[in-house]
């Protein structure tokens, strides 16, 4: 398996990790092959963080909203 495309279990850690704080990154797919990446606080949406990603660039997408999300919504 080909973990530097694990994009799914990257969100889960890092969903894991923001649930403490209300928060979690979701990926949705508005058109087929193209990725968004929205954040979300206490059920609703606060922010589209980027907008049409192909899926190879997820997990790099993930790893800056993740970090992105820790600086602005809890630091």
């Amino acid at each position: 398996m080909n973990r530097r495309n694990d994009w799914q279990g990257l969100l889960k850690m890092a969903n894991e990790e923001l649930d403490e704080y209300g928060l979690s990154l979701l990926i949705v797919e508005p058109e087929k092959g193209s990725f968004n990446c929205e954040i979300w606080e206490n059920g609703k949406k606060v922010e589209t963080y980027a907008e049409n990603y192909y899926e190879d660039e997820l997990p790099d997408l993930l790893t800056d909203a993740w970090h992105h999300t820790k600086v602005y919504y809890i630091w």
